[in-house]
């Protein structure tokens, strides 16, 4: 069996998609400090600080700047709501 290495990364606002599509990893932080998120990751839901979260995917970086945000992980998949 062939462990999956992305996810599926959904980064949104009100009205504009920044991000979708599968991801190696994301990191943002959080009042505790940076994090990163990987594929498997257990579930997880956090308040964003002000921060740049870099999705990498295959074939690089995406990099979007946020004044705050939410960030939850379910089922392996990652739901970004950004700028609320």
């Amino acid at each position: 069996m062939k462990l999956r290495t992305t996810f599926p990364v959904t980064v949104y606002s009100p009205f504009h998609t920044y991000f979708q599509g599968e991801a190696l990893a994301v990191s943002a932080e959080n009042a505790s400090g940076p994090f990163d998120i990987l594929a498997r990751h257990e579930d997880f839901l956090s308040i964003l600080s002000p921060c740049t979260v870099v999705v990498r995917t295959k074939n690089g970086e995406e990099k979007i700047p946020l004044t705050r945000g939410i960030l939850q992980v379910n089922d392996s998949s990652v739901w970004l709501f950004a700028n609320v």
